[in-house]
C-alpha cells in the first residue's frame, strides 16, 4: 500500500559531532611538581616517578615561530652590515619557592639559504666564508618599566645592542665569556648556495656541536638564561652582495624542574 509522502515520518538528521580543536598542554613548573607528587603518593620510587616525567617530557616548553619569508640584504644598511629580528620568545616561566631549574634545553630550527653566488675560492659549498648567519640573543627585562613588545622584522645595524632596544625596556646579556659581545652564534647559511637548508641546533649544558656543520657551541647559553627572560633570533648579513632568505624560524626551549 502506497502512503502519501505526507504521512511519512521523516527520517530525523543527527547533526555530526563537532570536535574541539586539540591543543597542546603546556604545564607549568608547579604542575610538573604536582605530577611528580601524585606519581610518588602512588607508592612508586621517586626515581621511577623522574623517569616517567622525562620519558613523557612533561615539562615546561616556550614555543615561538615564524614561516613568513623574510630578506636580509647587507647591502642595503649602512657597513654593508644588518640584523632582522626574526623570532622573539615568550618570557621563561616564574618557578616558585622550593622548585628548582634542572635542566635547560634549547632547540631552534631554520630554513633559510645565501643568494646563491660569490664567495672565497673553496667556499662555496661548504660553510666557510659564509656571511650569512643567525645569532641568538638573550632579552633581559631592564628597570621597573613594562616590557614593550618587539616587533618582528625590526632591522638593526649595524648589529644588535642593549642601546638599540633602551625603547623596549630590554637589555641584552653577554656570553659570560665575551662580556662585550652579547650574542651566541646559531648557525651559518651553506656559502652560495640557492638551495634551502633546515638547520636544527640544539644546546643544552654539555651539549657537543661540530663546527665543520656552521653551527654554534650554545656555550654558557642555558646557564645565563633565567626566568623572565626572552631569546632572540636575530637573521644577519655582512659585505656587499650577501643576501640572508629566511623561509622559516622557530625554537622551543624545555624546562626540567625538580
Amino acid at each position: 500500500m502506497n502512503f502519501p509522502r505526507s504521512m511519512l515520518t521523516p527520517t530525523p538528521t543527527v547533526p555530526a559531532p563537532i570536535e574541539a580543536p586539540v591543543l597542546p598542554w603546556n604545564p607549568t613548573p608547579s604542575d610538573t611538581i604536582l605530577v611528580r607528587s601524585y606519581l610518588v603518593h602512588l607508592k612508586l620510587p621517586t626515581e621511577l616517578a623522574l623517569t616517567i616525567i622525562d620519558y613523557a617530557q612533561y615539562y615546561p616548553i616556550v614555543h615561538s615561530r615564524r614561516d613568513e619569508e623574510l630578506k636580509v640584504i647587507a647591502s642595503n644598511y649602512k657597513g654593508n652590515s644588518a640584523a632582522a629580528l626574526c623570532v622573539v620568545s615568550e618570557p621563561i616561566p616564574a618557578i616558585q619557592d622550593g622548585e628548582r631549574i634542572k635542566r635547560k634545553t634549547v632547540k631552534f630550527r631554520l630554513r633559510s639559504h645565501d643568494q646563491g653566488w660569490g664567495g672565497d675560492p673553496g667556499c662555496p659549498g661548504t660553510y666557510n666564508g659564509s656571511y650569512t648567519w643567525f645569532e641568538a640573543s638573550i632579552l633581559r627585562p631592564s628597570g621597573s618599566a613594562e616590557v614593550t613588545p618587539i616587533p618582528l622584522n625590526l632591522f638593526i645595524s649595524p648589529r644588535p645592542t642593549s642601546s638599540s632596544l633602551d625603547r623596549y625596556h630590554v637589555s641584552l646579556v653577554a656570553p659570560p665569556n665575551a662580556p662585550d659581545d652579547p650574542v651566541w652564534h646559531i648557525q651559518r647559511n651553506m656559502c652560495a648556495s640557492p638551495q634551502e637548508r633546515t638547520h636544527e641546533v640544539e644546546w643544552r649544558e654539555g651539549s657537543a656541536f661540530d663546527p665543520s656543520l656552521g653551527s654554534g657551541d650554545g656555550k654558557g647559553f642555558c646557564e645565563t638564561l633565567q626566568p623572565g627572560d626572552r631569546i632572540a633570533i636575530w637573521a644577519r648579513a655582512l659585505y656587499p652582495g650577501w643576501l640572508n632568505c629566511v623561509k622559516e624560524a622557530s625554537m622551543e626551549v624545555l624546562l626540567e624542574i625538580d
